[in-house]
């Protein structure tokens, strides 16, 4: 089944050849690369929007070292987990990545989704408003269909996804409600308040208690929602930086600051998040 809708009249766009066309003659190039870019000028705020290349980059070979594998754990066995006590058989179940950056955490919890779901077939979707970061993840993924795409206009169908996984992102819940099927689940994963404390104890003099305050999760339903915490250790200075410049601390600290962490060859971190599954 086609799911992909023209970001321009909305209409459906079928994949012929090397492009993306819909009965409006609207067409869409898919990039050497494998990706598509379906961001359109009043999409984007900025020339490049998304996070720079150089924050992509730290992130990917942050990601690429396992540091964050136990986030990606925790959340992949949150879906198989609801796939397993769902009985959820669907054919062509359909997983989409909304803010997925390098496509780190779709790309490595797809062959276990995959497992889970047996003989009924999974399809893989990740969307960035970045085109460099959906550059990285074709590159990393083969067999995703990634969008360069603005996250508020999805370029989707109604109703067509079982899963709806955002990291770390602003969640637009009125959007990803409509691509949701009825008995969709959404995967929202955000920091807590203890995520990364031993990093953020050396770049700021004084840390300000930061007030988590229940997500505006307008016209969604909690099913579920989980802390996690671990612990761990990162192995170089450079990896640390990496650490850092792939989070919006890097801006928010003064660089005086900032170069304190050149005093560390290695750090020990708290990881501490939250997975809610919304419907």
């Amino acid at each position: 089944m086609n799911i992909i809708k023209c970001p321009v009249c909305g209409k459906k766009s079928e994949k012929k050849d090397k492009t993306y066309i819909c009965v409006n003659h609207h067409s869409f190039d898919i990039a050497k690369q494998g990706y598509t870019n379906f961001l359109l000028n009043n999409d984007k705020k900025s020339k490049e929007p998304g996070d720079t290349k150089e924050m992509l980059n730290a992130r990917k070979n942050f990601l690429d070292k396992g540091y964050y594998k136990f986030i990606l754990e925790q959340v992949k066995n949150t879906i198989i987990s609801d796939i397993t006590d769902a009985q959820n058989n669907s054919v062509n179940l359909n997983v989409i990545d909304v803010g997925c950056g390098e496509g780190y955490y779709l790309s490595g919890m797809i062959n276990d989704i995959d497992e889970a779901v047996k003989n009924t077939g999974a399809h893989y979707y990740g969307v960035d408003i970045s085109k460099e970061g959906i550059r990285l993840a074709a590159l990393r993924n083969e067999n995703v269909e990634w969008f360069a795409a603005n996250s508020f206009n999805l370029p989707f169908v109604d109703n067509c996804f079982d899963y709806i996984i955002s990291m770390f992102s602003i969640l637009d819940t009125k959007e990803c409600s409509r691509v949701l099927k009825n008995n969709g689940k959404i995967i929202f994963v955000t920091a807590q308040k203890e995520h990364l404390k031993e990093l953020k104890e050396i770049i700021y003099p004084v840390l300000t208690e930061k007030k988590y305050e229940a997500e505006n999760l307008h016209g969604c339903d909690i099913i579920k929602s989980t802390d996690y915490l671990s612990k761990v250790m990162i192995e170089s200075n450079h990896d640390l930086w990496n650490l850092l410049s792939m989070t919006p601390h890097f801006w928010k600290a003064e660089e005086k600051n900032k170069l304190l962490l050149n005093d560390h060859d290695s750090l020990e971190v708290t990881i501490n998040i939250n997975i809610k599954v919304l419907n």
